[in-house]
């Protein structure tokens, strides 16, 4: 058995190796998992559907006559059977109307804001697991605040947000939630002329701006 024929049986050399005495390099040879079935046609044949499935639901009728004049391997068939759908076909969600009356806007910075809180999975770095977020409706500046525990860090981030405001807002609004509609945040505002309202409950898609 010569040299060549040696290397390729096996299947851990490098992919190019050159001899002194050869002219030609050596190969690795291919991977079982590259090569074809053996019970696989020599042709496969792809709808119109297929291919725009497959290239992302795009119009391909641009490009097939270069993908036929380039086809070794695979027909395209011009009769679609069963035509593959894309989701936006089927979709019957019901279109919701236009508003023609919107809300009036506010006047300023802080006369209507929007609450919630925002968690995740895990904890972020500094070891914070929630976020208070409000949202003003007049501007729709967003303002974050991240927090460890929700019983300790809900009063001290609603003062920071007086603070960067410059004043207390006149209209807080916020999901159905004791942590923000409870007796401690009723007491932060009492003297303040702040109304905290909220959504109803299960329905805190009326929340607004933060939902």
């Amino acid at each position: 058995m010569a040299k060549s024929d040696k290397l390729l049986l096996g299947h851990h050399h490098n992919i190019t190796k050159m001899s002194l005495n050869d002219s030609k390099p050596e190969y690795q040879p291919l991977r079982t998992i590259d090569k074809p079935l053996s019970n696989s046609p020599s042709k496969a044949t792809y709808s119109i559907d297929q291919l725009k499935k497959g290239m992302g639901f795009r119009n391909v009728s641009s490009i097939l006559k270069e993908l036929k004049a380039t086809a070794t391997n695979f027909n395209i068939s011009t009769t679609d059977s069963e035509p593959v759908l894309d989701l936006g076909d089927t979709a019957n969600m019901d279109k919701q109307k236009r508003n023609t009356t919107p809300l009036s806007l506010p006047q300023k910075l802080g006369d209507v804001v929007h609450m919630d809180i925002i968690f995740g999975s895990g904890t972020s770095i500094g070891g914070y697991r929630y976020t208070l977020f409000l949202v003003d409706r007049a501007t729709r500046y967003k303002f974050i605040y991240p927090m460890r525990d929700l019983k300790t860090d809900i009063i001290p981030s609603l003062q920071q947000f007086v603070k960067d405001i410059g004043s207390f807002p006149k209209l807080l609004r916020t999901d159905f939630d004791a942590k923000l509609i409870g007796k401690s945040i009723q007491n932060f505002f009492i003297n303040q002329q702040t109304q905290v309202e909220s959504a109803p409950p299960e329905e805190q898609n009326k929340n607004g701006l933060c939902e």
